[in-house]
């Protein structure tokens, strides 16, 4: 009996040490899983980050060396891309929706064929496909191109990926060309710098439309980094009522939700990123006549610039303290 139960507890033991290797096995084989994973998260992340840097050098690349662009158009291809890109990652559209569109309204089945093999290979194959996408349609939205010339596009940039990958030129060599195009196509912190000279240079002169420097009446006077709303107030209005102006005030508000319910039923419907643009362009004009309206309401009731000013500064400040600090972000 003694003997039994020493093989018995010998084997209990035996047990709870290979129950206790299998659990650190497993902990140590979860380990490497997210490690890996996140490891490949990271990498999957620069990768993609060097993949777009390099492809939307080599369009602005392509169509200057296609049709002679210089900074100007370059700059709008490139805020069209930016627009259709972002309606991509907010998921109202697919890169499958913008190619059905290519291939619909260009006759041109654009299709990247996909590619397996390694982690980089793979995101290479994703962004390209995406870029390739939002290149072409941007081309056609913007302005106006058909499948010839954006095929003629296409094949230029195809041609210099073929190019670096024989060995013929190097990035260096395009993105030295990039920079040689025209005035150069800035980036954005050049851009803020040149505006800023700009503006500044203006207010100086007094010469900037509708602005002047130090006076308080901010639509029509003031540092125009910010442009206020500037109420109706001409010969039209002057004989309306508070009553009128309020109707119109309902009346701008009804429209911002029939604007509303347009781009919702273009979600709903998948209506394609076309669509959408529009109908988001003219949701965000009416929003911008509601708040003209507004506007025109409160100086009406002989609210004038100071006094909207200072309201506004008051309700600002006060959700700014309001709910622990949690309305705006830090």
């Amino acid at each position: 009996m003694r003997l039994a139960r020493a093989m018995k507890r010998k084997m209990e033991k035996q047990a709870a040490t290979g129950d206790l290797r299998a659990a650190k096995s497993y902990i140590k084989a979860r380990k490497v899983v997210h490690h890996a994973t996140t490891r490949e998260i990271v990498e999957q992340v620069f990768i993609r980050k060097k993949a777009v840097a390099e492809i939307t050098t080599t369009m602005a690349v392509a169509v200057h060396r296609s049709f002679g662009w210089g900074a100007d158009r370059i700059l709008r291809l490139r805020k069209k891309m930016r627009s259709q890109a972002e309606c991509i990652r907010g998921k109202y559209v697919k890169v499958e929706d913008i190619e059905g569109i290519i291939e619909r309204e260009m006759k041109w089945r654009f299709h990247i064929e996909e590619v397996g093999g390694t982690l980089r290979r793979q995101t290479e194959y994703k962004v390209t496909r995406f870029m390739s996408a939002i290149f072409v349609l941007a081309l056609r939205d913007e302005f106006g191109f058909g499948y010839k010339r954006a095929r003629k596009a296409y094949d230029e940039l195809s041609a210099i990926w073929k190019a670096i990958h024989d060995g013929e030129l190097s990035l260096g060599d395009i993105f030295a060309e990039y920079e040689r195009i025209g005035k150069r196509v800035i980036n954005k912190k050049e851009i803020h710098a040149y505006l800023d000279e700009a503006f500044e240079r203006e207010y100086s002169r007094g010469e900037r439309e509708g602005y002047q420097k130090g006076v308080s009446d901010g639509y029509r006077r003031g540092k125009a980094a910010v442009i206020l709303p500037h109420p109706c107030d001409g010969p039209l209005y002057e004989d309306w009522r508070w009553s009128q102006q309020l109707d119109k005030v309902r009346e701008e508000f009804e429209e911002v939700v029939d604007a509303f319910d347009s781009v919702r039923d273009c979600m709903e419907k998948h209506l394609g990123m076309n669509v959408f643009q529009e109908r988001r362009d003219h949701l965000m004009r009416e929003c911008t006549d509601l708040i003209v309206a507004t506007t025109t309401f409160m100086d009406s009731m002989w609210c004038d610039e100071d006094e909207r000013q200072r309201i506004m500064f008051e309700v600002n400040e006060s959700n700014a303290k309001r709910d622990d600090g949690q309305r705006f972000k830090r």
